[in-house]
């Protein structure tokens, strides 16, 4: 696993293979075996004050049709692996909540007033219908987590923008889209899961275009795809020809820019987050 400071952005998403041998997975072989944490050292003067934590809830849903993403959302233990790194690695001002609940609507947004961070079920809901005709069974299931888990990580990344009072220029938007992306990408085995955030933004993305999206703060959702495979493509070039190649592919032209534009972007957050990362 690539090292970062801190520690957030290289947060291990890997699962135990029951065939390999190391000290996590006793039958695991060692190439299957992540490898250890380094401690987290924060930059500046002094170390930076925590006062806050992050809980998780899963609200049990009132319709029947969502309980079923209940299951599948909190039995992925993802939402839960994100939460514990954030609050083992960044020192947060005040607490904070992620709740994952049935909202009456398709949605996912951060309230800074709460605080806190809200993924609905019926956004799960959506993106099953959105992947339907891509995809079945295990695979369909596996795509409707990775998006929303994406959308997870981009409302988390405004709250850390608002928490942090992290200086952004351009799009906040754009930005903690860049960080949902960094954090995937870089846990190795996240690769897919923001890939699925961008299928589903293309498979979203309107027919034609009224004044609201040009005003938006939100970037064009094929603008939003492109963007995710860029950065996927520009982390590990030679691994990842397939996304230059067939339906959806990421045009040459923007390839050839794509490394340098990953590790600036995978730069930034690090400079961003680096002085908010806890000691010890």
């Amino acid at each position: 696993m690539r090292r970062l400071v801190p520690a957030l952005l290289s947060l291990s998403l890997w699962a135990c293979d029951p065939g390999a041998k190391c000290p996590q997975c006793p039958e695991a072989t060692p190439a299957d075996c992540p490898k250890a944490k380094t401690k987290v050292v924060a930059s500046g003067p002094a170390p930076a004050v925590d006062n806050g934590d992050i809980k998780l809830t899963f609200a049990a849903p009132k319709s029947a049709r969502l309980k079923r993403f209940e299951a599948q959302l909190s039995g992925s233990k993802l939402f839960g692996k994100v939460v514990d790194g954030i609050n083992e690695t960044i020192a947060l001002p005040r607490d904070g909540a992620v709740l994952v609940s049935e909202c009456g609507r398709i949605d996912a947004y951060y309230d800074p007033k709460a605080p806190g961070v809200v993924v609905c079920y019926e956004l799960a809901e959506h993106f099953e219908s959105l992947f339907k005709g891509k995809a079945s069974g295990a695979e369909l299931e596996r795509m409707v987590t990775g998006a929303v888990f994406f959308a997870f990580l981009h409302e988390l990344g405004h709250a850390l923008v608002d928490q942090l009072q992290l200086p952004i220029t351009g799009k906040e938007e754009d930005a903690v889209d860049q960080l949902a992306s960094v954090i995937l990408i870089e846990s190795g085995s996240g690769i897919e899961m923001a890939l699925d955030g961008g299928r589903a933004f293309l498979l979203n993305d309107a027919k034609g275009y009224s004044g609201n999206e040009f005003w938006s703060e939100h970037s064009f959702e094929k603008q939003r795809y492109y963007a995710i495979v860029c950065m996927a493509y520009g982390a590990a070039p030679k691994k990842r020809g397939a996304l230059t190649k067939g339906r959806g592919a990421l045009p040459q032209e923007r390839a050839r820019s794509c490394p340098a534009e990953y590790k600036r972007i995978k730069t930034s957050w690090q400079t961003l987050l680096a002085e908010h990362a806890k000691t010890g």
